[in-house]
């Protein structure tokens, strides 16, 4: 029977991170030295909604939705209540990484800012609605995270509060800094925010926020699979922890 060592996965979904990171960071170097953007750092940038990171960002989500429906049909197998709290997190994951990918967040900042005039840390009107929907999932998590061991509970806390502090945290300070750049009166559709992305405070909080984001996900996944191993047990394939 196959088997999955889930620490040298972890391992292996970290080094990837890094060299993403470390690429990203290439392409911001060659954009200094250049003064314009090329296709190579444009498809390794954080920034840009075709490129490597977003496709490795995306597919980190997707595995953790993909270990959220094995492990919610583990439960329905078993007979527990739970599978429903875990389909609805697959389903929360799955969202996710189709917003990563599509950026459709993104598509919604300018109707939202230009409807609400949103300024300073809501600048960026995504977040607004986004932390409406963060609330209502915690909620509709509670009871399923009533009935994971503690173990589980806190590696995936860990994993949620990195993740949330990155990709909302993080773009409430990117938001308050480009309304700044951009002057009180400015309509964000009217900044210039590509120019303003290249100032070098506004690629280093992208840069962590990215990053973060990166890890939380192989922190989430890591979690999952070590739920299933050390917790619950597996069917066709065999987890090691």
């Amino acid at each position: 029977m196959p088997s999955i060592e889930t620490g040298r996965l972890f391992r292996l979904h970290c080094w990837l991170i890094g060299l993403v990171t470390l690429a990203h960071i290439a392409s911001r170097l060659l954009f200094l030295a250049q003064g314009r953007e090329s296709s190579i750092s444009k498809v390794l940038n954080f920034s840009e909604e075709s490129s490597i990171p977003t496709v490795a960002s995306t597919a980190g989500l997707l595995a953790a939705a993909a270990v959220a429906a094995l492990i919610a049909l583990d439960a329905r197998r078993s007979g527990q209540g739970e599978r429903w709290g875990w389909a609805f997190v697959t389903g929360c994951l799955a969202f996710i990484a189709f917003d990563e990918g599509a950026a459709l967040h993104d598509r919604l900042t300018y109707p939202l800012q230009a409807a609400f005039d949103f300024g300073g840390v809501f600048y960026i009107g995504w977040v607004v609605p986004y932390i409406a929907l963060l609330v209502v999932a915690g909620l509709l998590c509670l009871p399923l995270a009533f009935r994971l061991p503690r173990r589980t509970l806190w590696r995936i806390i860990l994993a949620g509060t990195l993740f949330v502090g990155a990709a909302l945290g993080m773009e409430l300070a990117e938001s308050a800094l480009l309304h700044r750049m951009a002057g009180a009166e400015t309509a964000l559709r009217d900044a210039d925010i590509e120019t303003f992305n290249r100032a070098p405070l506004m690629m280093l909080l992208i840069t962590l926020e990215e990053f973060v984001e990166m890890l939380a996900i192989a922190l989430l996944l890591r979690a999952f699979l070590l739920h299933l191993a050390e917790d619950r047990g597996v069917g066709a394939i065999r987890l090691t922890a």
